[in-house]
Order: structure tokens, then C-alpha cells, then sequence
């Protein structure tokens, strides 16, 4: 019993102990007026700081209409062989088998922040960092389930591959403006479609195109792409060799409440601030942190997303 007493009443003054330091160490927080922040876009999203605090913002991270994009399992796949044969996928047809496992694309930020993290992770008490330029928007197909995916190269073994002519790809994508408190809708969305060349060692763009319609707030919606005369690589060796498929990017679009482009606006947000990409049970989010002019250390980045 005394013993309990005695570990509790330790525990009980480094607590105190630990909070009177953290509040002799805290800085003095500046105090703006409204016309001052009136002035102001910390983060580079062209909306002030005032707008943004009235709205209930954070005007450190920055405001930009977050798209949710998605590759639905649904695709097919033609090939035309110079004798007039043709070679023909379908995954709908696919998926009329029970033991067919449907998914949707993600992000490849995903992967690399599990690879990040394993890597990290071995090793105990440790932080680093290595800042690098990466392309957070892009969107990868699906991992092909495996049963569909050994039939899809069984069959393909009765073809002459040099007599390959044409193939053409059609694939179904989804895409839903997140809610939230400034942006309403998008138009004009210009996605783009590449494949990882192996051969060449670098992303090749097979196919870009604009969806001239209105994108509403939390509404998904579902739209199909006709890609043809794809280069015959993307067949032979990335999906019958490799298991891979496509890789999608949005490009650009309008925002309405703005009158600018997309990527107007990044290049606004992006000369203040900094992307950061966490991973949670609770999903994944991109957010762009402003960065003060001296600086900031990385504890003070993840207090401003996690805040």
C-alpha cells in the first residue's frame, strides 16, 4: 500500500513538474487583428486568413478542393493480331465468379509510406527525415486478382506476339469531391493515364482527356475511359509479365469559387507550404503545412496537422 502511495505521488509531481515546463517553454503567440489578418494567406490558398478563420480553418494548411479518385476493377482489354485473331479480357465477366476479389485502385503515396514506415521501424527510438519531391495525386490500378490474372496468360499463350497489331483499353474510374467548407463543385476535369515503362526506366503517358461536365460536392460518380492504340509493351510485359496495369493522374480542372485552375492554385499553396502525407487506421489525408520563412522543425509540423 505504501508503495502505491509513494509511486503515485512521484507520478503526481513529474506530471506537475512536466506541465509547469511545458508552459515556461511555450512561446508568446501573436496576437493579429482583423485587418491584419484580412492581409495575410499564410499558406498560400488564396483565401486570406480571416476568411479562413471565420470559417473555422486552420490558416496554416491549406484549402484546395480534395478529390477522391478511384480505378474500379472493371476493365477490358482488346488485342488485334495481323491474321484477323483477336484477344479479349473482361473483367466484368470476371467478376461473375464468386471467388473474383474486387478492389479499387489507391493512391501509390500508400505504398510508400508502408515501405517508409517498415523501414523506420525497426529500429527503436529513432527519427530522421528525407525530404524528396513526390507525386502525391497519382492513383494506381488495382492489383489483378490472381486467378483472373494466370487464366488472362494462360490464354494468351495461343497468340503470336509478333503479329500483335493494335490494342485498345477501356477502364472504369470513380470520382468524388470530399465535403467541405469553401469549394461547392469542379468542372472540367483533365485526367491522364501512363504506364511504368521498364525499358525506357520512366513514366510514359498513354492517354489524357477532359471530362467537360460539373463535379458536385459529395457526390461519387462513376465514368468510363476508351483508351486506344496503347503501346504493346503495356500488354506484354507490364500485365502478362509483371501483373501491372495503369497509373492515372488528375491533371487539372476549374474551380468556380476561385475562377482559377487547379493547378494555379497549387502553385499558389506550394511556394508556402510544404505537402504532408500521413497514414492512419483511420485513412489516409494529404495536407499542405505552411512553412515559416526561418523555418520550422518537424515536431512543429506535425502539431500543426495533427492539432
Amino acid at each position: 500500500m505504501y508503495l502505491k502511495l509513494i509511486f503515485l505521488v512521484l507520478f503526481a509531481s513529474c506530471s506537475f513538474n512536466s506541465e509547469t515546463e511545458n508552459k515556461k517553454s511555450k512561446p508568446k503567440i501573436e496576437t493579429l487583428s482583423s485587418e491584419q489578418l484580412e492581409l495575410l494567406d499564410s499558406d498560400g490558398d488564396l483565401i486570406n486568413d480571416k476568411v479562413e478563420i471565420e470559417n473555422g480553418l486552420d490558416r496554416f494548411i491549406a484549402n484546395y478542393p480534395k478529390l477522391k479518385v478511384n480505378f474500379l476493377q472493371d476493365y477490358s482489354i482488346e488485342a488485334f493480331f495481323h491474321d484477323g485473331s483477336k484477344y479479349f479480357i473482361d473483367t466484368k465477366v470476371g467478376r461473375d465468379n464468386p471467388a473474383f476479389k474486387y478492389s479499387v485502385g489507391d493512391l501509390l503515396a500508400r505504398d510508400l509510406v508502408r515501405n517508409k514506415a517498415a523501414s523506420a521501424g525497426r529500429f527503436s527510438n529513432v527519427s530522421w527525415a528525407n525530404f524528396k519531391n513526390n507525386d502525391y495525386t497519382m492513383i494506381k490500378y488495382p492489383r489483378i486478382d490472381q486467378s483472373f490474372f494466370h487464366n488472362s496468360v494462360h490464354n494468351f499463350k495461343k497468340y503470336k506476339v509478333q503479329e500483335l497489331e493494335q490494342v485498345n483499353i477501356q477502364v472504369d474510374n470513380s470520382i468524388k469531391l470530399t465535403e467541405n467548407k469553401l469549394y461547392t463543385s469542379i468542372e472540367n476535369l483533365e485526367i491522364g493515364f501512363y504506364y511504368y515503362s521498364y525499358s525506357k526506366e520512366k513514366l510514359v503517358e498513354v492517354h489524357s482527356e477532359t471530362l467537360k461536365r460539373t463535379f458536385l460536392v459529395g457526390s461519387r460518380e462513376n465514368f468510363t475511359i476508351n483508351i486506344s492504340k496503347i503501346p504493346k509493351e503495356l500488354l506484354l510485359d507490364n500485365y502478362l509479365r509483371k501483373g501491372e496495369f495503369l497509373i492515372s493522374k488528375i491533371k487539372d480542372f476549374e474551380i468556380p469559387e476561385l475562377k482559377i485552375k487547379y493547378t494555379q492554385l497549387m502553385k499558389s499553396i506550394k511556394a508556402k507550404a510544404m505537402p504532408v502525407y500521413t497514414m492512419t487506421p483511420f485513412g489516409t489525408t494529404l495536407n499542405y503545412v505552411s512553412i515559416a520563412s526561418k523555418g520550422n522543425r518537424f515536431t512543429d509540423i506535425l502539431s500543426k496537422v495533427f492539432s
